[in-house]
């Protein structure tokens, strides 16, 4: 639960801070869990039924041994009884500065609320002093739950309900998903999902050409090596790669829990992209994940100025909602406007780069970025 305007405005005259008496029957008490040793994090987090990818140990460790950024993973209680937990990342670089997210490269990741507690004041509160005490220029949250902050980064989130029978998601598909699966596979087209680390390396040749035709460039492979090694080599995710005989045309990466999965990335050949092989891996996909008995999919964020993208989610049967990206400066000690940054002059630039030098800018850059 984020909180709205009038809460936040409200948060300076809060009582006190965590550790400190208030006026309430019990005191919050915030506990450090450090998510890249042992499995206490996850055994807390398991029993929420939101809990995602995103909130795992293992994304911490993703995170962590890509770009360096230091986790502080909390978990808040009322005496004995747990009320809530929020992960943290600190995001350090000479470029862009010292920062925390809530998390970095993650579509949306916000606190997870326990037996009906509600903390969301004194949770913001206890991140101020740690922001303060790390000398943080801003720390930002991402959540789609009761934002609804003006000052927010507005972008749309879209999930689906994967309990129903594939044949009743596929009827729930939009007329032009049914035809295109229906003309991938009248060309031919196969899918597979596959946990080898050699699908995920295919994968990352299409994902470098698509982020070139978009105007940015690739994460480092490094990336995608340590999503493989905590992710999906140990049975929390998959690749799909579609082929037209021998050749890879398109593919899409599916991370998930027990419950909640995520479509956290697709690709494709922009030259054989009338074979409908992205809808095809996408299909493949959802098939996999209800033999896996995950019950929703994630599609992650979109710009709400991508419609071509939001229709595309939205024809799978998927409902959307908005998903915000609050951001606090802890030197001015307030809530500040935000901006979607996917978009600007840089997409030419990138868009027109050698391969082979997107791919050193992106190995470059996203240390530096969130």
């Amino acid at each position: 639960m984020t909180m709205t305007a009038p809460e936040i405005d409200a948060l300076p005259t809060l009582a006190g801070q965590v550790g400190r008496k208030w006026a309430v029957p019990q005191l919050l008490k915030a506990n450090s869990i450090n998510p890249l040793i042992g499995n206490t994090w996850d055994d807390v987090i398991k029993t929420h039924p939101e809990s995602a990818s995103f909130h795992s140990s293992a994304w911490a460790k993703v995170l962590h041994g890509s770009y360096g950024h230091i986790p502080h993973y909390y978990t808040y209680t009322y005496g004995s009884e747990l009320a809530a937990v929020l992960p943290l990342m600190e995001v350090r670089s000479t470029i862009t500065g010292r920062r925390g997210v809530c998390l970095p490269f993650t579509d949306a990741c916000g606190p997870l609320y326990f037996n009906g507690h509600s903390c969301a004041a004194e949770i913001v509160n206890h991140v101020k002093e740690l922001a303060e005490e790390r000398n943080w220029k801003h720390f930002e949250l991402r959540t789609s739950e009761g934002n609804t902050d003006a000052r927010a980064v507005t972008f749309h989130r879209h999930t689906l309900d994967l309990t129903p029978v594939p044949e009743e998601l596929l009827k729930a598909c939009a007329g032009s998903v049914r035809r295109a699966i229906h003309k991938a596979e009248r060309e031919g087209l196969t899918a597979r999902a596959s946990t080898d680390l050699m699908a995920v390396t295919e994968f990352y040749r299409l994902h470098a050409l698509t982020r070139r035709r978009h105007g940015v460039p690739p994460q480092p492979f490094s990336f995608f090596r340590n999503i493989h090694e905590h992710l999906i080599s140990r049975g929390k995710g998959f690749v799909v790669l579609v082929h037209a005989q021998a050749i890879p045309v398109a593919g899409a990466v599916f991370l998930h829990g027990q419950k909640n999965a995520v479509y956290k990335f697709g690709a494709s050949d922009a030259r054989h992209l009338e074979l409908r092989g992205n809808n095809l891996a996408m299909w493949e996909g959802i098939q996999a994940l209800k033999k896996a008995g995950v019950r929703t999919l994630d599609f992650g964020r979109t710009s709400c100025g991508n419609e071509g993208l939001n229709r595309f989610k939205r024809s799978w049967g998927a409902c959307e909602q908005e998903l915000r990206y609050s951001k606090f400066d802890v030197a001015e000690q307030k809530w500040v406007e935000s901006r979607d940054q996917s978009t600007g002059m840089h997409n030419t630039l990138f868009r027109h780069l050698p391969l082979s030098l997107n791919r050193f800018s992106g190995a470059f850059l996203y240390p530096h970025l969130d």
